[in-house]
């Protein structure tokens, strides 16, 4: 048994008995935290804001770590300033859903929506993820090469999915290291810098 800084135990929610990981590197004693420690709830009233707002809006608390997020709407509808058409709220904030590991949506009437997390992701996961996003960039690389190169529509077609594949996954990877922050091992910083550059990169194939 040993005895911790009662400031970084209450950081990462951690209590008298409970486990953590200790590991030594290069003669250092590493202690991380087991678990991770999500953010509880937030409210997000989308009222009269476009489709661009609302999407990246609950994908921002999504990454942020919130367990719950309760989205607020007055309008049956909301813009699609892209392609300059209306889009029906519900169906939007299903398809936002959809994109994200680990959220569903619990309850819902004609004026909000609840999304909630049901599943915990773990640090451990981050590596494991990590090396599935190299793997679909390399394939999707791969694909995206013989599409142009036999002017393959069907393929072409296809990478688009895959691109939200990547996407999700990429947004997936970012939760998990925001929440197993002082638990995921690297350096935080280094670790958001190549999953941004991986978004460039599918952005720049396709």
């Amino acid at each position: 048994m040993v005895s911790l800084p009662s400031q970084w135990a209450k950081e990462y929610g951690l209590k008298k008995g409970e486990e953590v990981d200790v590991e030594i590197e290069e003669g250092a004693l590493i202690i991380r935290s087991s678990g991770i420690k999500q953010r509880e709830a937030k409210v997000l009233d989308i009222t009269g804001f476009p489709k661009r707002f609302v999407v990246k809006s609950i994908i921002g608390l999504y990454k942020h770590g919130y367990e719950e997020i309760k989205v607020i709407f007055k309008n049956r509808d909301v813009q699609n300033l892209k392609t300059n058409s209306v889009e029906r709220t519900e169906d939007v904030l299903q398809e936002i859903v959809q994109g994200l590991i680990g959220y569903e949506i619990i309850e819902h009437n004609s004026t909000f929506i609840r999304i909630k997390s049901i599943a915990l992701p773990s640090p451990n996961e981050f590596e494991n993820v990590m090396r599935r996003i190299f793997l679909l960039i390399q394939m999707y690389m791969e694909e995206s090469i013989q599409a142009y190169t036999k002017k393959d529509k069907d393929l072409l077609i296809n990478l688009t999915k895959r691109k939200e594949n990547i996407t999700r996954f990429i947004t997936y990877a970012t939760r998990v290291l925001v929440l197993g922050k002082g638990v995921v091992k690297g350096e935080p910083l280094t670790l958001h810098s190549q999953l941004a550059r991986m978004y460039d990169i599918v952005d720049i194939l396709w």
